[in-house]
């Protein structure tokens, strides 16, 4: 059993519930509650890892390999040899019908019933029942035959797959071909034949012919589920058909992958999906979907998962090719412990801030920023979000970074969480205060500053014009009176001085009543004895 290939781990530790925690030297640290992921391989005593589908019978497990092999499973988990035969055959589907095992292959198509096995020459990549006819499907179209017919091509015994092989007019002869593209899964619901192809999915009913239902990338698999068609799709992830309504989850939705091969559906409606990069289930809570996943990293026996089947105890068991994996229903359904998130550091520009803490000021030329997000959670994969302030819409942070360029000086507050893949949030919500400083320039100190210099200037420059302008007058007047006082009283009448009184008024005054005068700014004192 390896749970974590190709990783330096640097230290383990079991917690006192049973869990096992790892650190790595490149991937942070990772959780297995009680390692309940269990493998059968090899070393189990299976003929060979590559597992290609599974099968439950409700007792047993049943298991098809490549090169002709199939083992199956005791209720006591013991490994034991089916059926084995020489030749090149790859098994690729196992079906139940009327307590006979069908075993779908490359080359034929197996049936073992009372443990007698009989062959039929026809290359298997999907099987359909009902009680009149056997419906097959594989690279020449789909077909249907009776099971009269059926009976006709049975050859008891295997020694080479060309030996049995049927020329086209005999196979004609027994089978209806009711498509002829690439067919690679059937669903039978009533009178309704529904045939996965390489362009999507194609209905046929025996009273109107063939037409085309959905049109997408190659569809792998196939099934009902109510009034509800579940499809699994090669390149554009699940379809949902339900009456009136298309629905299509994808890698964009939380998929492990679009790119998905098998799919099977248990008695909670849940959507377990098998791909070539994992395992992924995907639950319906609250009107939301919330989907898990799985990897080698995650304990799975590998990566690339060709088969899922859910045995009578709703137990997971995922084929793989690197072996069977069988997850326990009670361990897969355990209510998910929330996330924990942390800011792990900052980075402006190229100064790093370590252990932040809940505000952070820069200047106004370092406004480039990275802020790095650290999260743990049990079992299950997490994405970050973020939001600018209470009153802003959650957005989600590619990876786990956050990145903010050319910051204008203000003050920026963030909030942060993370969700897991069943939608469970975080029960922290970690939050940080960015200022950035503005330029002196552009700060209030230095504009009340500008502002109070400008001011000082314009009353400098009024007053020194306006001193200089009366200075002159009064030289003036007193030029005047130097003047007249030098003469005789009788050559000139009493000197008279006019002013323009503050109110507007002009007043005459003897020049002899004048006792002094001073310039007052824009204005001129003038003192009498009244």
């Amino acid at each position: 059993l390896c749970l974590l290939p190709d990783e330096q781990v640097t230290a383990l530790c079991h917690d006192h519930e049973g869990g096992t925690w790892m650190s790595t030297l490149y991937h942070g640290a990772f959780y297995f509650p009680d390692l309940d992921i269990v493998h059968y391989s090899v070393d189990e005593g299976f003929p060979q890892p590559e597992v290609n589908t599974v099968f439950s019978n409700g007792e047993e497990i049943i298991v098809g390999f490549d090169l002709a092999k199939v083992a199956y499973l005791t209720s006591e988990a013991e490994v034991r040899q089916l059926w084995r035969s020489k030749g090149r055959t790859i098994f690729n589907r196992i079906e139940e019908y009327n307590g006979d095992l069908y075993f779908g292959a490359n080359e034929y198509l197996l049936r073992i019933s009372n443990g007698v096995s009989t062959y039929f020459p026809m290359p298997i990549r999907g099987l359909g029942f009902t009680p009149t006819h056997l419906y097959y499907t594989n690279s020449a179209g789909t077909f249907r035959t009776t099971w009269k017919n059926l009976e006709t091509l049975k050859v008891t015994e295997f020694h080479d797959p060309d030996s049995i092989r049927l020329s086209g007019t005999t196979e004609a002869y027994i089978s209806l071909k009711i498509f002829s593209g690439t067919g690679t899964s059937i669903a039978i619901k009533g009178e309704e034949v529904w045939v996965g192809t390489k362009t999507g999915i194609v209905r046929w009913q025996e009273t109107t012919g063939l037409d085309t239902l959905l049109e997408s990338a190659p569809v792998m698999d196939l099934e009902w589920k109510g009034d509800s068609l579940f499809a699994a799709s090669s390149g554009d992830g699940v379809f949902i058909m339900a009456p009136d309504t298309l629905i299509k989850i994808g890698q964009r939705d939380g998929l492990i992958s679009d790119f998905c091969d098998c799919l099977t559906l248990d008695d909670g409606g849940n959507i377990w999906v098998g791909s070539h990069e994992g395992l992924s289930c995907i639950k319906r809570k609250d009107g939301q979907w919330s989907i898990l996943n799985w990897t080698r990293r995650g304990g799975l026996p590998g990566n690339v998962v060709n088969d899922i089947i859910i045995d009578k105890q709703d137990d997971i068991w995922v084929a793989t090719q690197k072996g069977l994996g069988h997850l326990p229903r009670e361990s897969v359904m355990a209510t998910p412990q929330p996330p924990r998130i942390y800011i792990g550091y900052v980075a402006a520009d190229t100064h790093i801030i370590r252990e932040p803490s809940s505000s952070i000021t820069l200047p106004y030329n370092r406004n480039d920023l990275a802020i790095y997000l650290e999260g743990i959670s049990l079992k299950h994969d997490i994405r970050f979000r973020y939001r600018k302030d209470n009153n802003s819409t959650w957005k989600t942070v590619p990876g786990n970074t956050l990145l903010l360029n050319n910051l204008a000086p203000d003050e920026y507050r963030f909030y942060f969480q993370a969700v897991n893949s069943e939608g469970v949030v975080s029960e922290n919500t970690p939050e940080i205060l960015i200022i950035v400083n503005p330029p002196f320039w552009q700060t209030i100190w230095f504009r009340l500053s500008v502002l109070a210099f400008l001011i000082g200037l314009i009353v400098l420059f009024f007053r020194y014009n306006v001193l200089s302008y009366n200075r002159e007058v009064v030289k003036a007047i007193l030029e005047s009176l130097s003047r007249r006082l030098g003469k005789e009283p009788e050559e000139e009448p009493e000197p008279e001085l006019i002013f323009k009184a503050v109110d507007g008024s002009y007043v005459k005054l003897n020049f002899r009543e004048i006792l002094w005068m001073k310039a007052a700014r824009e204005y001129i004192e003038v003192h009498t004895p009244d």
